[in-house]
């Protein structure tokens, strides 16, 4: 069975900056994924970072240590951080390891949307 790839997409909002991860989040996701940790390549004029998990296909404990490592990266910089679609399964791991105390979830990007027009 051959392997399933991994990539990123970006893209910057007026407030916010979205990346939508594509594919397996595992230990082979790690070198493209960590790329992303130059926040101001992404964008030099947002305070938070969206991730959007919609076409995660599969995700392990390689690819919940990526993300840990990304959530670190990103409070170093003071960012807010924010993700959506995330499924039930993806939802209670990220519970049980504590992500979801650093990234706030929502159902979508909209209601991130939404939110952001409270804080400013």
């Amino acid at each position: 069975m051959p392997e399933k790839g991994f990539h990123y997409l970006t893209h910057c909002k007026e407030q916010y900056a979205v990346i939508e991860l594509v594919g397996e989040l595992n230990k082979l996701a790690e070198e493209t994924l960590l790329g992303v940790t130059d926040w101001k390549a992404v964008s030099n004029e947002v305070k938070s970072i969206v991730f959007d998990f919609t076409r995660v296909e599969y995700i392990n404990s390689a690819g919940i240590s990526i993300v840990i490592r990304l959530i670190r990266s990103a409070n170093d910089e003071g960012l807010l951080l924010f993700g959506f679609g995330i499924n039930n399964l993806q939802e209670k791991l990220f519970r049980a390891v504590g992500i979801s105390e650093y990234i706030m979830f929502y159902p979508d990007e909209f209601s991130i949307a939404e939110r952001l027009k409270t804080v400013g």
